[in-house]
């Protein structure tokens, strides 16, 4: 059997990488009922129609070639268009889809925004910085960044004494290499 790229999945529940780099995730595992409207969407963007006519699993399983061919020719077909079209296009037939973000992309994002899900925090070394806000939203006791993530060994000192170390240990560990700053990369500055 040959292989099939991203593995034997279905056209319909798979990712495609549009014109303009951005990846579009398609998730229709209902066969019946989108494979007609996505064949009318295609033909609509490219005048062509797929094939098969009717989609299913029995036909995926027995047409390996065909579905492996199916597949690639779909990857052609989003490659011709940014993912703008592609997203306008969907909308208009109630696909289950969407452009994949990226981070960079996440602050602007509509759904983002309006569920408030990025914040600021203020970095003592890096100033402000946009960040994911706390997944979790509750009304009584919400979430919120109060401190930076901590700097590489910066709770050091107080997790060993916390722990039951001596300063002279502490000392001990130091002077052995054991805790400290960190050492450069020997590969990264060659």
């Amino acid at each position: 059997m040959p292989s099939i790229p991203r593995g034997l999945t279905s056209p319909l529940w798979n990712q495609y990488k549009a014109k303009d780099g951005k990846w579009l995730m398609i998730g229709m595992p209902q066969f019946g009922r989108y494979w007609p409207p996505f064949r009318e969407a295609i033909h609509e963007a490219t005048g062509e129609w797929l094939e098969p006519e009717r989609l299913g699993l029995d036909w995926m399983r027995s047409n390996a070639t065909d579905l492996m061919q199916l597949i690639t020719r779909l990857d052609t077909i989003f490659a011709t268009h940014p993912s703008d079209f592609w997203r306008d296009l969907f909308r208009r037939h109630d696909f289950l889809f969407e452009v994949v973000n990226e981070y960079r992309d996440l602050e602007i994002d509509p759904q983002i925004v309006e569920n408030a899900m990025f914040t600021t925090l203020d970095h003592p070394t890096h100033g402000s910085l946009p960040i994911v806000a706390p997944a979790v939203n509750l009304s009584a006791t919400p979430g919120t960044i109060r401190t930076p993530a901590p700097e590489f060994g910066q709770h050091t000192e107080e997790v060993l004494v916390e722990s039951g170390l001596s300063w002279d240990e502490i000392a001990g560990l130091r002077e052995q290499g054991a805790i400290g700053t960190r050492v450069a990369d020997k590969a990264s500055t060659t």
